[in-house]
């Protein structure tokens, strides 16, 4: 015969039983909404939005990389106009180049490069000039943080490029999942890039003003590093830069981040100037079977999680009423309509920056001026031709 302490151990373990095969729909609810909410408009089509805005931006070659043109010198960097197919509509996962439809998207190159005339790296510039006790430090800086920018830029333009490569909603999902880990990949290749600048132009905490021109730099075989003035004023700064290791990879990691996305464009046959909260925007307009496909699974996934197996087939009747209703299809804009043509570039080509190498640009941002020596020759030809011995100098604009 049972006691009555069994029986009360019997009868919360059948209610633990019963309890725990209950569906929890306040929990289904939550979770199912928050998944809309973060996973599906936050992290896919934001972030992974921003993300695809980035791979665009890297296709139209438009972030300046070259550390010899615009807006590192004065020396213009003119890039090719060509149109990057952007909401990109499919109607199987596999059709014909004929039967796919996109905006033709032309970026503002010239624009964007006149932004810089207002940035952090061109105020530090106007610092840079000798003649002031402590200049060496901004032209230091700035010559670091140029190289530092071009890397970036590098790296976007290169990494990115090859996102265009994978369907619209794939790279949207994939940088929405792993775009944390680029970020950070991002992190130490800033890390490694600054060591290294800081080293390649540690001669700048040393130079000073040249002798032969005054309001100039003096050339590098010119640049003397036995004087105390000179010492005292390495330890500052070098200790200074050292402690600014812990922080210039994190600011450089944000501003290559973000730099991309201060870009803009043109739909082809529009004058509309379009930003990337447009791109975001449209992103939800032309992708919504995406947002529904990924709202769809978020409802399965959370259904079996909390509500159990026995309820995936009223999930299941919900789904096929949402079909029969038209919430699946995919809807095809009609040719010239808000832009939309068929046939998208089947290959994916990076524009090229234009050859002409030499044009002067109006750029705002200042320019370090820096000596350097040029060899001048005196008259006749041949055998009797000789080099002059009074010096000439050239400026260097960096």
């Amino acid at each position: 015969m049972s006691t009555k302490e069994d029986k009360n151990v019997i009868d919360e373990k059948k209610g633990n039983t019963d309890d725990s095969k209950l569906p929890d729909f306040k929990g289904f609810i939550k979770n199912y909404i928050s998944s809309i909410i973060f996973t599906i408009c936050l992290s896919t089509f934001i972030i992974g939005g921003l993300g695809l805005y980035t791979a665009k931006v890297a296709q139209s070659n438009m972030l300046p990389d070259n550390i010899e043109l615009e807006p590192y010198t004065n020396i213009a960097r003119v890039v090719e106009e060509i149109p990057i197919d952007i909401n990109i509509i499919r109607p199987l996962f596999v059709s014909d180049n004929k039967d796919i439809f996109s905006q033709k998207a032309i970026f503002n190159s010239k624009e964007y490069l006149d932004s810089f005339n207002t940035s952090f790296f061109c105020s530090v510039k106007k610092y840079a000039n000798p003649g002031g006790l402590f200049s060496n430090g901004p032209l230091f800086l700035s010559k670091s943080y140029e190289t530092i920018m071009a890397w970036n830029f590098y790296a976007i333009n290169s990494v990115f490029l090859y996102l265009n490569y994978l369907p619209e909603s794939l790279v949207m999902i994939l940088f929405g999942l792993f775009g944390f880990f680029i970020i950070m990949g991002l992190y130490f290749f800033n890390l490694a890039i600054t060591v290294i600048s800081y080293i390649s132009n540690i001669q700048d905490l040393f130079r000073g003003e040249s002798e032969h021109k005054a309001g100039f730099w003096e050339e590098t075989k010119n640049i003397s590093y036995f004087s105390i003035k000179k010492i005292l004023l390495f330890f500052f700064w070098g200790y200074a830069f050292v402690m600014s290791l812990f922080v210039i990879p994190i600011l450089t990691t944000i501003h290559a981040i973000i730099s991309p996305l201060y870009a803009t464009y043109k739909i082809n046959s529009s004058n509309e100037t379009k930003n990337v909260f447009d791109f975001i925007k449209d992103n939800f307009v032309y992708k919504k079977l995406l947002f529904f496909i990924l709202c769809t699974a978020s409802l399965v996934s959370n259904g079996i999680s909390y509500l159990g197996y026995i309820y995936l087939f009223g999930i299941a009747i919900a789904i096929l009423f949402a079909y029969f209703m038209g919430l699946y299809n995919l809807e095809i804009p009609d040719v010239n309509e808000s832009g939309f043509t068929s046939n998208v570039v089947n290959k994916i080509k990076q524009a090229s920056v234009m050859k002409e190498m030499n044009v002067k640009t109006d750029n705002l941002c200042p320019q370090i001026p820096i000596l350097q020596e040029a060899k001048v020759q005196s008259g006749g030809s041949g055998k009797n031709k000789k080099t002059h011995s009074t010096k000439k100098y050239n400026i260097r604009l960096v």
